[in-house]
């Protein structure tokens, strides 16, 4: 199904203060399974986190990485 992944609770967290965030754990749309997103900014190559006029500048993206509870568990 599509969704507007800016819409998700991991990318409104990695976009308050543009650094690494996790997720409480929650039901995933795909899987339906109980998971936790880790959250990045993904930034501009040669360009030092926090180096920009303003915070977010050197920002590109957000990636996000949905880390099952239970396969979590297994590691």
């Amino acid at each position: 199904r599509d969704a507007d992944l800016r819409d998700r609770p991991w990318f409104h967290a990695v976009a308050r203060e543009w650094r690494t965030a996790v997720t409480p754990p929650y039901e995933s749309l795909p899987s339906s399974q109980n998971c936790f997103t880790v959250g990045a900014p993904v930034r501009r190559a040669g360009r030092a986190a926090g180096g920009s006029a303003q915070p977010g500048d050197d920002v590109v993206g957000v990636l996000g990485i949905d880390v099952s509870v239970t396969g979590w568990t297994r590691i």
